[in-house]
């Protein structure tokens, strides 16, 4: 439009211009100035008339609106009510129902290691040898203790028999017998003592090499060759060849949902084992806050084994009116505020919503929304709020 109205001024002054110089050339110029400006001054009054009509529909065309015909396709999906909140893991260190956790008696160096944590281990089986210098000579000592007062009680058996006999025929006094007794009662004494100072010599001397109190399975070993103990220091734990158990902590608040008998899934690195144990003890705790001891029996499985991490998954207390969408209906519009876009009548509402917790594909959310409403799931992509759209499945 605008080429078009510059067209139409240079064609007038290309005509004025020619006119002019055809018809008026031999007169002097001050007598067509005011011609000049007359030509100038029509050539604007055409303007007005021409340049209007352009500029108006220069306007209406730059402001009429392409019609958005655009049909914009969503899918949607029913809010859901959850009962009860998904199970709730708990862990604990696999124990043996029979087990001990073995100490040397004595200081000393280990010198010795004679297992490995898992080994199966047989009664009277040698775990660990400790090196004391001083437990042998101790124990040689009593024996040369025991040996001697054995040597001067025989021989005071035999005195106090020989006395005994010599005062019945009058030839030792009373006096004789009477010491000669108490020489031999005090020899008794004296070597009962030695002899109890032998046999701890000797079972000081055994205890260096600790050994298994019963068939079982060593889960721990606390320490290391080389390593020097005290005397009752913790060196090595071994477990029976009874039921395997799990032992964990719980709030008092989990104690309504938890029972005596009650079976609960086992699970290992966060999977589910396929299996379950058996609650078997609930100790509540006598302080306010504690931990709730809860005993689980373990099944007989060969993935299970004492010393080793499990976990179990414990119920949780029902909770009601908790909503659940599908998680791609959320939308977070990046500053801490997800919604999701509610479907009523053909147009879509968004509805700022508080994220609980994550429930498989789905999430737990609480806001202005209500069990089978429709939110939007798919066309996401450029939605707003009050669009009007079309559902498709």
């Amino acid at each position: 439009m605008q080429a078009y109205v510059a067209a139409v001024h240079i064609a007038l002054w290309m005509a004025v211009t020619a006119a002019r110089n055809s018809l008026f050339k031999d007169f002097r110029m001050d007598v067509f100035r005011p011609l000049n400006r007359s030509v100038a001054a029509l050539a604007g009054v055409l303007s007005l008339f021409v340049l209007p009509g352009c500029g108006d529909q220069g306007v209406n065309e730059q402001a009429a609106p392409e019609p958005d015909t655009a049909a914009h396709y969503v899918r949607v999906a029913a809010v859901e009510t959850v009962e009860s909140m998904a199970p709730l893991p708990f862990s604990g260190t696999v124990t043996a129902s029979s087990g001990a956790t073995l100490a040397f008696q004595t200081r000393g160096r280990v010198i010795g290691r004679e297992v490995e944590v898992g080994q199966l281990v047989g009664k009277d089986d040698v775990l660990l040898v400790l090196d004391n210098p001083q437990l042998a000579p101790a124990l040689e000592a009593a024996d040369a203790r025991v040996g001697e007062l054995s040597t001067r009680y025989a021989q005071a058996q035999r005195d106090l028999k020989r006395v005994e006999s010599l005062h019945k025929q009058g030839a030792a006094t009373t006096e004789e017998r009477e010491q000669v007794a108490a020489n031999e009662q005090a020899l008794k004494a004296a070597l009962a003592l030695a002899r109890a100072e032998q046999s701890r010599a000797r079972a000081m001397l055994n205890e260096a090499h600790l050994k298994a109190p019963f068939d079982g399975q060593v889960t721990a070993i606390l320490v290391e060759e080389g390593q020097t103990v005290a005397a009752g220091q913790s060196a090595l734990v071994i477990s029976g060849e009874n039921h395997l158990e799990l032992e964990i902590g719980v709030l008092a608040r989990m104690l309504p949902v938890l029972s005596i008998g009650q079976a609960v899934p086992l699970m290992l690195f966060g999977e589910e084992l396929g299996i379950a144990g058996e609650i078997s003890r609930i100790a509540t705790a006598s302080l306010p806050g504690a931990l709730n001891r809860v005993e689980i029996r373990l099944p007989a499985d060969p993935r299970l084994h004492a010393g080793m991490t499990l976990g179990v998954a414990l119920p949780s207390l029902p909770r009601q009116s908790v909503l659940s969408v599908p998680m791609r209906a959320v939308v977070d519009i990046g500053l801490g505020a997800p919604r999701v876009f509610v479907l009523d009548a053909g147009q879509v509402h968004a509805r700022p919503v508080k994220l609980q917790r994550m429930l498989g594909e789905r999430v737990l959310v609480s806001g202005q929304i209500e069990p089978e409403d429709l939110v939007v799931v798919a066309g996401l992509s450029g939605l707003r709020d009050g669009q009007r759209v079309e559902r498709v499945n």
